[in-house]
């Protein structure tokens, strides 16, 4: 088995730094490494050079996020899995804790969906505006599914017949999906799933533009410049006003035979665990 690594980015400066554990993380992902780029930003001439020189094969996405693009691309390769983190979380992930990535890529191997969630004390580095609004359907979700869970974190591990079923039944316009359309369809096909929580998806926005990944105090400054924003608040209650959507439309979708792996009856939020 192999695991290719999947990437939506867009550029806030982490390039230098993509640079720097390029080769660290090409020890780790045995499958290859694919990345979807925002077209139009600043960076842009700059990145795609960089990323040919590297030989990283990458598409242009158009629209609020790449994650649909980036799995597809992986998709194109000969891996078994795929492995999608938000870029500017994976740069922070591999400068800080590569052993705790490379034991976690071994994982994303052994089911279909690999739910990846932040432990408490990487969550608590983010800020409340995150926090706050994430809780609604990491709590309605997780009641769905029988286990509590973080959905949230930007990252994902899927088999290539779970990320055909997830990529043929949502649509690109609602990226968000993934945080919990992507699990509510894996679990409704009766293919495997798990969930691990890890310190290496902490909060990554503090990072933007710097040499390094940022520390704790510079995390926690920011997280008050965010938190006293009301602009941020709307935002991210929008965000997750489209995740809860992502996954109810995701109840909803039926699903083609041709993936399921079980009967499994319709389920509603109203049953009983």
């Amino acid at each position: 088995m192999s695991v290719v690594l999947a990437c939506a980015w867009q550029p806030r400066g982490e390039l230098h730094r993509l640079r720097r554990y390029f080769t660290r993380l090409q020890s780790i992902y045995d499958g290859g490494i694919v990345i979807s780029l925002r077209n139009g930003d600043p960076d842009q001439v700059a990145v795609c050079a960089a990323l040919e020189e590297l030989a990283l094969p990458y598409e242009f996405y158009y629209g609020w996020s790449g994650r649909h693009t980036c799995v597809r691309l992986g998709l194109t390769t000969t891996a078994t899995h795929v492995h999608y983190v938000d870029m500017d979380r994976l740069v922070r992930w591999v400068e800080l804790r590569p052993d705790e990535l490379k034991q976690l890529v071994e994982r994303v191997q052994m089911v279909d969906s690999l739910v990846i969630g932040r432990t408490p004390a990487a969550y608590q580095t983010h800020a409340r505006t995150l926090i706050e609004t994430e809780a609604l359907p990491n709590m309605v979700f997780s009641q769905y599914l029988g286990r509590q869970m973080d959905f949230a974190a930007g990252s994902r591990g899927l088999s290539r017949r779970a990320a055909e079923l997830v990529l043929s039944h949502t649509s690109e316009a609602n990226s968000l999906a993934l945080d919990v359309g992507w699990a509510v369809l894996v679990h409704r096909a009766g293919m495997t799933w798990d969930y691990v929580e890890v310190n290496g998806l902490d909060w990554e926005t503090a990072d933007r533009f710097r040499e390094i990944a940022a520390d704790s105090a510079a995390q926690r400054a920011l997280a008050a410049e965010e938190d006293a924003d009301i602009r941020n608040w709307s935002h991210r209650v929008w965000v997750s006003k489209e995740i809860l959507r992502g996954g109810l439309e995701a109840m909803l979708q039926p699903i083609d035979p041709a993936y399921a792996t079980a009967h499994l009856p319709d389920e509603s939020l109203t049953n009983e665990r």
